[in-house]
């Protein structure tokens, strides 16, 4: 999924000093793969959050499904 979003993989999917699965100059990707259902922890989605902001890059939350659907989130933080 990292190289068809055009995006460098991290080592050790972001287990190691750069964090999270991916990035490239704008974006900081987190990339799950499912069957049919997934469970978005609100930790995980701070986590990038955080770490895009202090990296000056988007954070997207990918969920690819097996079947070929694919959820792109986009987190903010504050008032929708």
């Amino acid at each position: 999924m990292a190289k068809k979003l055009g995006a460098k993989r991290h080592p050790a999917s972001g287990a190691l000093r750069i964090k999270h699965d991916a990035s490239d100059d704008e974006t900081l990707y987190e990339i799950k793969d499912a069957n049919r259902v997934h469970t978005i922890k609100v930790d995980e989605i701070e986590s990038l959050w955080r770490e895009a902001i202090k990296a000056e890059k988007e954070p997207v939350y990918v969920i690819q499904f097996t079947g070929g659907l694919t959820l792109y989130c986009y987190p903010t933080k504050g008032k929708p």
